[in-house]
């Protein structure tokens, strides 16, 4: 059964079952397409201050390779939307968006680094979630890095790949952004 989302088509079901799903992910791993979340990339001299401009958090204190939950706040402090931002790089930072606020999001941030010497992009990519607590031995089965990373930590270990090990599961387990053609010889593995 589909659901529309986002201007998504999402499954909102599977033959064997939400439960079915969910207690084999707990107890082994599963992997999730959530590519209607989406990327965004803050880059340039002014990445940290506008960062600590735009959300209520200390850019500057971030250490790279780690992530922070945070908000995007409107002007009276109401909360827009909840995001991951990971630093990769003193000046470089990846954003995760939730599908149903993203471009929403990217439109605010736009307009609100006009002043500071960055640039806010928005990256096309293909979003896996692997997570459950097998889900470290199958991204080593897989041949992918990332195993040596805590929660909440984040890195690009090559050109168009961003991980993270993080998750909204309960359990260990990664995200994985990257270009679709990757993306369908990730799944196969």
């Amino acid at each position: 059964f589909l659901y529309a989302f986002a201007r998504w088509n999402m499954p909102l079901t599977y033959p064997l079952g939400v439960l079915k799903e969910h207690l084999h992910t707990r107890a082994h791993a599963g992997l999730f397409d959530i590519s209607h979340m989406k990327l965004i990339a803050v880059e340039g001299a002014q990445a940290v201050e506008f960062l600590s401009y735009a959300f209520p958090i200390d850019a500057a204190a971030l250490k790279i390779g780690h992530s922070r939950y945070n908000y995007l706040l409107n002007g009276q402090a109401g909360i827009l939307d909840d995001l991951i931002i990971t630093r990769l790089e003193e000046s470089r930072f990846m954003l995760v968006a939730n599908a149903g606020n993203a471009q929403a999001d990217f439109v605010e941030l736009e307009k609100r680094a006009v002043d500071f010497e960055c640039q806010v992009i928005a990256l096309e990519r293909v979003l896996l979630a692997l997570q459950g607590p097998e889900a470290a031995a199958v991204l080593a089965d897989a041949d992918l890095p990332g195993n040596e990373l805590f929660f909440m930590q984040g890195f690009e270990p090559q050109q168009d790949w961003f991980i993270t090990r993080s998750g909204y599961t309960g359990e260990d387990g990664f995200e994985i952004a990257l270009q679709i053609g990757h993306a369908h010889m990730l799944a196969e593995k």
